[in-house]
């Protein structure tokens, strides 16, 4: 606090002192009206409404796109909408064929069915039919094996003899019948005849011959072991059936029934995803598939072409500026006379970086309008930052930073004194009234008879030209313009000048 009062006296003395001088140079030298008006002009603190806004281009986009494809591939079987077309929530856009798609739904209803009459067998144990039939393949199975597993008993082996030499006897028969004719050739059908009964004597003697070997030495090895392995085979089916049926059975059928379950679901749902549906109401955009063709990507594009956006990118140093809710002015290039209202609802949290410029996209979204407004039309946004009615107004450029304190360089009252404000005393020095003729004077009013002295303020809104005064300073009050830019180097040499006593 000391700090800032000492500030406050030294800005008293230097205005006090710069102004004598100021004063004793215009005496001698007057300036003209030009240099006057542009080294010291005030303006009045007036009563008025401001309005802070940052600026963006963009394009209005639906408020809501869906781009829908088929679940399973496929044909396309129908097309029931066009471009332009007006949709319902759950309205049929298009189908597939189905024909696969319902023979997949119809096996998968069998395998389930199977897969559950599984389950019961097995929690119902054995039957007595069911007993009763293993019995009976185990003792056929044995009964096989027995056949080829041992050697050929008596009676079979003198049976397989006699058929032998019966084939030898009609071999050797049908041999001197051949011979005895073999020098004839007057009879062609005879000969031909006696020959194909020799070669029939020949082929029943071979047979013969091998079957009797094989009575004699018995099965081949893997005639064994094949008819070995049904018997275990049907030991195992018979001691299934009369034993419980274990807990992993009983898992095992469960999850077979669960696979089964879910086969036929996933079956169901590709069929019934072979009707595209939209999911909102809006309108068809874009549609990509024809009757006859394999189903692309996207098939259809659905948008709510009655509530739209519009999509802004905004700088880093807009962007701090604006907050989701605030109120939004839009103007169209394509449309002169429409403007339309909106409101901040996206800011993207994250910066998109677009050739080395740090953006961030914004999202308004516009009351509806009866207005011929279209998706992609060009915008200009106003976002209002800041709003305040009937507030204390000055030009930015008439505040200044000092010290950490925003402070003016408020035009003393005639008769006014040049003393340090106490704490707290109001905008007038010395409790004065502001200046009679300061509000008459208006916004560049020439600086009058009194001198000029730094009062500290609160300041509110702002906007590019203008700043709201909270307090420190009253309506009519006349402050003084400092243009360092233009006139820091004229007005110090004039005070200088003046303040010395001399002149050029």
């Amino acid at each position: 606090m000391k700090k800032y009062v000492w500030w406050i006296v030294v800005l008293v003395l230097i205005a006090g002192l710069g102004y004598g001088g100021y004063r004793a140079y215009l005496a001698v030298n007057p300036l003209t009206e030009t240099q006057s008006a542009t080294a010291l002009e005030t303006v009045v603190v007036e009563r008025g409404d401001l309005r802070a806004e940052v600026d963006a281009s963009g394009s209005l986009a639906a408020a809501e796109e869906v781009k829908l494809s088929f679940a399973s591939a496929g044909e396309v079987a129908e097309v029931l909408v066009a471009v332009g077309d007006e949709v319902a929530a759950g309205q049929p856009l298009a189908r597939l064929e189905t024909d696969d798609l319902t023979t997949a739904v119809t096996q998968a209803e069998l395998h389930l069915a199977q897969a559950k009459i599984d389950l019961s067998t097995t929690l119902a144990g054995a039957t007595e039919e069911s007993l009763t039939s293993a019995e009976a393949a185990l003792r056929g199975a044995q009964a096989d094996y027995a056949k080829v597993a041992g050697a050929a008993t008596p009676e079979e082996l003198e049976k397989a003899a006699v058929e032998l030499r019966q084939a030898e006897v009609s071999r050797d028969a049908a041999q001197a019948g051949y011979d005895r004719a073999g020098g004839s050739w007057r009879n062609e059908v005879n000969y031909s005849q006696i020959a194909n009964n020799l070669w029939a004597a020949q082929a029943g003697y071979a047979k013969a011959q091998a079957s009797y070997n094989a009575t004699a030495d018995g099965a081949t090895s893997n005639e064994r072991w094949a008819a070995w392995a049904k018997v275990q085979q049907a030991e195992a089916n018979l001691e299934k059936l009369r034993s419980q049926p274990t807990d992993e059975a009983v898992s095992l059928a469960q999850i077979k029934v669960q696979q089964a379950e879910y086969d036929l679901a996933q079956a169901a749902y590709n069929l019934a995803q072979a009707t595209l549906e939209s999911p909102l109401a809006g309108t068809v955009t874009a549609l990509n598939i024809a009757v006859g063709e394999r189903a692309s990507t996207p098939a259809v594009v659905v948008a709510t072409l009655d509530a739209l956006t519009v999509e802004l990118v905004l700088d880093e140093t807009d962007v701090v500026q604006v907050a989701v809710g605030q109120p939004v002015v839009v103007a169209l290039d394509a449309l002169d006379d429409v403007e339309l209202t909106g409101t901040v609802t996206y800011i993207a949290p994250t910066a998109q970086i677009q050739s080395g410029v740090v953006l961030y996209p914004v999202t308004v979204t516009l009351e509806p309008t009866a207005a011929p407004v279209r998706a992609g039309m060009t915008a200009d946004a106003e976002i209002i930052t800041a709003e305040a009615a009937g507030v204390l107004l000055l030009p930015s450029n008439a505040v200044q930073e000092l010290n950490g304190r925003t402070i003016v360089m408020r035009q003393l009252a005639a008769g006014e004194t040049l003393e340090r404000p106490e704490p707290g005393s109001g905008p007038g020095v010395g409790g004065k009234e502001p200046p009679a003729g300061a509000a008459a004077g208006g916004p560049g009013s020439r600086l009058g008879g009194g001198g000029f002295m730094p009062v500290p303020v609160e300041v509110g809104a702002s906007s590019s030209t203008q700043v709201e005064i909270v307090s420190g300073l009253e309506e009519g009050d006349a402050v003084v313009i400092i243009d360092l830019a233009e006139s820091e180097g004229m007005r110090a040499g004039a005070m200088m000048r003046g303040m010395m006593g001399r002149h050029p």
